[in-house]
């Protein structure tokens, strides 16, 4: 929608630049579009080649950047010039943004290769495609680039050294770098108090991985990506929120079967240990009525008396294991 209302704007912009309704307008304004619509195209398909898919940032971009380009010549090239200068415009504004990227500069929109760079190249523009007659300052074109070049540098001592040393000058009684952690947490929310719906998403994240409580859902924004982002991550949540509560459950349990099982242990310890007491309680007293029995038929024969029990093999045997027990004790 801002490409679009920019696009409306340069018919006021460089159609108006006449500063009358003349037979130059319409050309003007159809310049104006054909540049924009070929940096858009040579943007778009330049990407396309380059990462294999279409860009909508190098449409935005390419567009806007062969509006600039053309903006200084509007109303002195011819229409095929006109494609030629958007077309170059792009490509002029893609380079500019590889050397930003990969000198790491921040520039959220491009608005530095796309009128900086594409704007320096128009002014270039000028003397390599304006036709002189229209331009009428009756050098050759050698000499009007010189002037351009010149204007070029001239523009930029006095904008760039200007804004430079009024910059600098307040750093020194007022910092304007920003510390490291403002960077990471983004301007809008560190100057402004004014978190986007990403962030405040992340901030709520970094506070569950903090705090280890995922209980809670996190805020969801309807209609925006983060807010479906936010959906997926809370449905995350809840997944979570169940496999623990099973898994509480399932240790609760499994901690109770413990506690049984060391009970009936101990309970079949006791068992044993009572069983092995009434176990000897009655070997001796199975012991003690062989003894009886014996010294009965003992006092028998000694009155001249049949024996009144009969003592097995197998008791004698015990009666001597006991003897051989006791001594051994």
């Amino acid at each position: 929608l801002g490409t679009m209302l920019l696009w409306l704007g340069w018919i006021g912009f460089n159609g108006g630049s006449t500063l009358a309704m003349n037979e130059q307008v319409a050309g003007i304004i159809g310049n104006t579009f054909l540049a924009g619509a070929a940096g858009m195209l040579t943007a778009l398909c330049v990407g396309w080649l380059l990462r294999g898919h279409a860009d909508v940032n190098h449409a935005i971009n390419g567009s806007l950047a062969g509006l600039v380009s053309v903006t200084a010549s509007c109303h002195a090239v011819t229409t095929p010039s006109a494609v030629i200068i958007g077309s170059i415009g792009a490509m002029v504004m893609m380079s500019a943004q590889w050397v930003m990227n990969r000198r790491r500069i921040d520039d959220a929109i491009g608005a530095v290769p796309v009128h900086l760079a594409a704007g320096i190249w128009g002014t270039i523009a000028v003397a390599l495609f304006g036709r002189p007659e229209i331009l009428g300052t009756g050098l050759s074109r050698w000499a009007q680039l010189q002037v351009q070049v010149t204007g070029v540098l001239v523009i930029f001592a006095v904008t760039f050294g200007t804004t430079y040393l009024l910059l600098r000058s307040i750093h020194w009684g007022y910092s304007l770098r920003v510390t490291p952690e403002q960077e990471q947490v983004g301007l809008n929310v560190a100057e402004h108090g004014a978190p986007t719906e990403l962030s405040r998403l992340l901030s709520e994240m970094e506070t569950q991985r903090i705090s280890g409580d995922f209980t809670a859902a996190v805020t969801v924004e309807p209609g925006s990506d983060v807010g479906q982002i936010a959906a997926q991550y809370n449905g995350v949540l809840d997944r979570v929120t169940d496999e623990t509560g099973n898994a509480i459950h399932m240790a609760a349990l499994a901690d109770q079967s413990r506690r049984q099982t060391e009970q009936a242990c101990e309970d079949l310890e006791t068992m044993v240990a009572d069983l092995r007491e009434f176990n000897e309680l009655a070997e001796d007293r199975e012991l003690r009525m062989i003894e009886l029995k014996t010294e009965i038929n003992r006092l028998a024969a000694e009155l001249g008396e049949p024996e009144r029990y009969d003592i097995t093999v197998d008791d004698g045997a015990q009666i001597q294991a006991a003897n051989e027990g006791t001594r051994h004790g």
